[in-house]
């Protein structure tokens, strides 16, 4: 079974909307989540139009924890989407597996609002974050799927209903979504909080028995605070929690930005002072030389003592008499004979650590300089030799630019940039394919809004 150019493999999901296959692409020579629309779904010529273009704009998205969006055509009717396919599991497995630290509470909102953050600048609310949306690779990084569909699903609302269906799931709605009021960047954030709360405390704020009560819960109930259900939760992580679940989307965090920067500052206040680290094999002699040294430094402390009570009761000897005798170069010294003396009545002189000992230093041998290199040889010395493969792929990639193929340029040129971020002519054609892939998107959009949907092979 194919959907334009994509073969399918096998069915991974169904949802409310459409099945999601896991097919080929044999453009890009790579595996994709194909998420295809249900027939009775499509309601009209008008509701296919709106599906398209509010889909297409989902590929302007591009953040490491955002799923890509690759490309949304119509097949025969079939109205699909081509995403990228991520080997993980979803969210709400891992959440059943283990038991958050507030420090992963935090880091894993921090996570999530970045990729909130990307979205809300660029005009798309996701609408429907749960833990059935976000998914955990293999590589441990998360990755938020469907995002925007909700809103395109909701285009669909107004034209079929059904008795019990509801736009979202309800466990995670804003109040705003279940009041049917508009709806901004703030309500993903409620939706987060909801989630956050769930990993802090083990249970959901706002439960109930029925649809009407969790409804009723969502709007008008307010959740007791995470350390009432779990004492050891850090308060200030908790308030910030608490922050996202207020009913006013006024009164919650202004922008996804100032969330993570809230939770950042949780984790920076909460983070242990290290431990010194554990001695290594030759602890004991480091010990050993430590105190070694410290004796040694108090008898430096008690030798000086001395010498300066001997200075008080004889006086230090004349310069020149300390001074006689010292070679002028260190090559003429000789080991000093002991002079005869009577050792109970010869006094000890002490040499005073103020006068210098003279010394005469050898020449410096003026060492010869390597020749100056020329800047321009040495600008081919350090040049890096090109990569074949980086090279060959970057070929690819613009012929696919070229031939008009803008989709399959930017997949790779992003791939390129992603082995060598310093190619200046893969970074050059990245921008041109994207603005001319926004050229063709416009013209797409402005086409369906003046014709109607003849149904067939689009592209």
């Amino acid at each position: 079974m194919n959907f334009g150019r994509y073969k399918v493999i096998r069915e991974i999901g169904k949802g409310a909307m459409g099945v999601v296959y896991l097919a080929h692409d044999p453009n890009l020579d790579l595996q994709v989540a194909l998420k295809v629309l249900r027939q009775d779904r499509v309601v009209g010529e008008s509701f296919a139009r709106r599906f398209l273009a509010e889909a297409r704009a989902l590929g302007r998205l591009n953040h490491p924890n955002i799923v890509r969006v690759f490309n949304v055509d119509e097949d025969d009717g079939k109205i699909y989407i081509a995403m990228e396919f991520v080997e993980g599991k979803p969210f709400d497995e891992t959440m059943r597996q283990k038991r958050f630290t507030p420090g992963e509470v935090a880091a894993f909102g921090i996570e999530v609002a970045s990729a909130l953050e990307d979205a809300h600048r660029k005009g798309i609310v996701h609408r429907d974050i749960k833990p059935g949306n976000i998914l955990v690779g293999r590589d441990g990084n998360l990755k938020i799927t469907d995002f925007g569909i909700a809103r395109i699903e909701d285009t669909a609302s107004h034209e079929q209903t059904q008795a019990g269906e509801i736009l979202g799931t309800p466990a995670y709605m804003s109040p705003e979504q279940v009041l049917s009021h508009p709806v901004d960047g703030r309500s993903d954030l409620f939706s987060l909080g909801i989630l956050l709360y769930e990993l802090g405390a083990g249970a959901r704020p706002f439960t109930g028995g029925s649809l009407a009560a969790i409804f009723k819960a969502i709007t008008q109930d307010e959740p007791a605070p995470i350390t009432d259900s779990n004492p050891t939760f850090p308060g200030d992580l908790s308030q910030v929690i608490m922050k996202c679940l207020r009913k006013e989307p006024v009164e919650r965090f202004e922008t996804a930005k100032a969330l993570a920067a809230a939770l950042k500052g949780c984790i920076e206040e909460e983070r242990p002072v290290p431990d010194p680290p554990p001695p290594g094999p030759g602890g004991p002699k480091r010990k050993t030389a430590a105190y070694v040294g410290a004796a040694l430094v108090v008898a430096a402390l008690v030798a000086g003592v001395a010498l300066r009570q001997g200075f008080r009761k004889e006086g230090p000897a004349p310069v020149a008499d300390q001074v006689r005798g010292v070679p002028e170069r260190p090559e003429d010294a000789k080991p000093a004979e002991p002079p005869a003396r009577d050792a109970e009545t010869a006094p000890v002189v002490p040499v005073p650590k103020e006068v210098p000992t003279p010394q005469t230093r050898a020449p410096a041998v003026p060492r010869p300089r390597a020749p100056a290199v020329p800047q321009a040889v040495a600008k081919e010395r350090v040049q890096p030799v090109p990569d074949p493969l980086v090279e060959e792929d970057l070929r690819d990639a613009v012929k696919n630019y070229e031939a008009g193929r803008y989709d399959v340029a930017i997949v790779k040129l992003e791939y390129i940039l992603r082995r060598d971020k310093d190619n200046v002519r893969a970074r050059e054609y990245l921008g041109k394919a994207r603005a001319e892939r926004q050229q063709v998107l416009e013209g797409w959009k402005k086409g369906l809004e003046e014709a109607p949907v003849s149904g067939g092979r689009k592209r």
